[in-house]
């Protein structure tokens, strides 16, 4: 890494933050006939956002979201809320996400090393 400049600080968590999601959305999949599972996802949105409004590099190093089982869909008859084609939206969504950021990282670290040349 060319630098440890905020901008390149935020978008490497945000890449963090998008497989650690995709990790969980793979999980909720996996566990879609388990009897009683409540799906999860991380809340991290709120937690990012005061990081960037305070534009504090260490908070936003520190940031850890936590893991919460979402509740807002309707579970079905055997007590499980997982949908399938839900979750591969949302890991569509979420994969389109990492990609970009590895994007906007891969220009970032590319405009740093011109301008040191």
């Amino acid at each position: 890494m060319i630098g440890t400049d905020y901008t390149s600080e935020l978008i490497t968590k945000m890449m963090h933050l998008s497989v650690r999601r995709q990790e969980l959305l793979a999980n909720n999949l996996a566990n879609l006939n388990t009897p009683g599972y409540t799906r999860r996802d991380l809340d991290f949105s709120g937690a990012l956002g005061d990081a960037v409004r305070k534009d504090d590099i260490d908070a936003l190093r520190q940031l850890s979201p936590k893991v919460s089982e979402d509740k807002s869909r309707q579970a079905r008859l055997d007590g499980n809320n997982v949908d399938a084609a839900s979750e591969m939206n949302e890991m569509t969504q979420n994969g389109t996400l990492h990609a970009l950021l590895a994007k906007a990282y891969s220009t970032r670290q590319r405009i740093l090393k011109s301008a040191i040349h």
